[in-house]
């Protein structure tokens, strides 16, 4: 049309398109959480709800450039200014911080954002989809909620900002098979021996859950295998995805055992 209307549709579908292949499919769940992003900006819950298509494109055509948090474990702005280089390469110009990510920064295990402090030294039942994380021999698996030791984990908080999770029952900590990167693989309890296998990162996601993603891997988080809500089920480490096997609560054994004392009846 004279108006340019058409270019103007085509002109933006060219940006979406071009600025798309800053955030490959491998990595978009990483750094993209719809929810989270909502959630994380009023402006932008108020203008788009939870749509995750407009969402996607806003933080595409505009979030990336603003330097916008998207994920909780994966702040672009941190991710700049707590690597010296970066913040010498890119200062502000997030986008070519993004492309640094997907092209090198995802394999260099950099710290992605700031990681959340839960105490020093604590003791809590780790929830996750309405069960607890327990054990089943030296193998980390989902479980129903009791009131016995093999549940009760105890988080150390490291130098680097990582914690050491160890079971109280066994004194073995967790840690992820071989110190394996990849998605899938399994997250067992081992002797302590301070590897990034055994260094964990916790990430608050806004809605009193946590992600919780090992030194060893800068795009796995703790994970539920399959997403299954029956106790028994494995626990693995998988591509952030914002899911719900993948949010995990801390319910304080303290509290627990104050509420038992006295006779409340609670679900926590």
């Amino acid at each position: 049309y004279s108006d340019g209307s058409i270019r103007s549709v085509w002109n933006s579908i060219a940006l979406v398109n071009k600025e798309s292949s800053i955030v490959p499919n491998s990595i978009k769940s990483v750094v993209f959480d719809a929810a989270y992003y909502s959630s994380k900006h009023p402006d932008l819950k108020a203008a788009f709800g939870t749509d995750s298509a407009k969402l996607y494109n806003h933080f595409i055509n505009f979030g990336i450039k603003e330097g916008r948090q998207a994920s909780p474990n994966f702040d672009i702005k941190y991710y700049v200014n707590n690597n010296a280089d970066l913040k010498a390469a890119f200062g502000t110009d997030y986008l070519s911080a993004m492309k640094h990510f997907a092209e090198y920064g995802v394999n260099e295990k950099r710290l992605t954002a700031k990681p959340a402090d839960i105490g020093s030294k604590v003791e809590f039942r780790i929830n996750v989809n309405n069960l607890a994380v327990g054990l089943s021999g030296t193998n980390v698996v989902t479980a129903t909620k009791a009131l016995n030791s093999s549940e009760v984990w105890i988080f150390t908080k490291n130098t680097n900002g990582t914690y050491t999770i160890k079971n109280k029952e066994t004194g073995k900590v967790l840690d992820v098979y071989a110190a394996s990167n990849k998605a899938g693989a399994n997250v067992q309890t081992y002797d302590g021996n301070g590897s990034d296998a055994q260094c964990w990162f916790m990430y608050d996601c806004g809605d009193g859950t946590y992600l919780i993603q090992p030194k060893c891997s800068t795009t796995c988080v703790l994970d539920v295998a399959g997403g299954s809500t029956s106790a028994g089920a494995n626990i693995q480490i998988y591509t952030s995805n914002g899911s719900a096997a993948q949010k995990f609560s801390l319910a304080s054994i303290s509290k627990i055992e104050s509420l038992v004392a006295n006779s409340k009846c609670v679900d926590l």
